[in-house]
């Protein structure tokens, strides 16, 4: 009589107590938020759209404007083109980024890995997955569409928070915030995601009589 009375209690507890379990199993808000953004950008296996560019200081006052036209290709291809005010070309091939200034006649050469790492480049070119484990992420809701706020993990990431804006599931807009109070826009058009690239965009031949400055391929 006491052992059916002991069996009957613990398939009755058991229930309970899983239900217990799966409540302490859920995902937190910044866990979820994290999963809901990699499923946004994982079938973006290419993306390139025009761009303009404005950097505010703490005040908010506008210290930079810039303008161009990017291309990004999985796995971490990427091309920044700044048409003005002055010509700037930010590349990466297999092994190195390229920052080539024409009227200077300089360029800088860092290995791809090193250059890539913590940058809102290697969010949008690198694997979606890896966000989960890098970034805190919070998900709000907009009257245009949606934000996704991304706070580094790493104590010495160059920005304090990114802000992914999203309308009816497009990139439209991103902010980046560093820890001086910086804030750069970088407002998106034409944006084609998906579409065929020339992969000899994603790749740099040094001109003639330009200054190398760094890691010589």
């Amino acid at each position: 009589m006491i052992e059916t009375f002991k069996r009957t209690a613990v398939l009755t507890m058991l229930p309970l107590l899983l239900v217990s379990l799966s409540g302490l199993a859920k995902e937190s808000p910044e866990d979820a938020a994290a999963h809901r953004l990699v499923e946004r950008l994982s079938p973006v296996e290419t993306l390139q759209a025009d761009f303009s560019q404005v950097l505010m200081d703490s005040r908010l006052q506008v210290q930079q404007e810039a303008s161009g036209r990017f291309h990004i290709a999985r796995p971490l291809r990427f091309r920044w083109e700044v048409d003005a005010p002055y010509a700037q070309l930010v590349v990466t091939d297999d092994k190195h980024l390229y920052v080539y200034d024409p009227d200077l006649m300089q360029v800088n050469v860092e290995p791809l890995d090193e250059a890539l790492a913590g940058t809102p480049a290697l969010i949008l070119a690198g694997d979606p997955a890896e966000i989960v484990g890098e970034f805190d992420v919070l998900h709000y809701q907009e009257d245009n569409g949606d934000r996704f706020s991304l706070f580094p993990k790493a104590a010495d990431s160059m920005y304090t928070e990114l802000r992914l804006h999203f309308s009816d599931d497009v990139l439209t807009r991103l902010e980046i915030l560093d820890a001086m109070g910086q804030r750069t826009l970088v407002q998106l058009s034409a944006v084609e995601i998906n579409a065929p690239i020339d992969a000899e965009l994603f790749s740099f031949e040094i001109p003639p009589d330009t200054d190398v400055i760094g890691d010589v391929p």
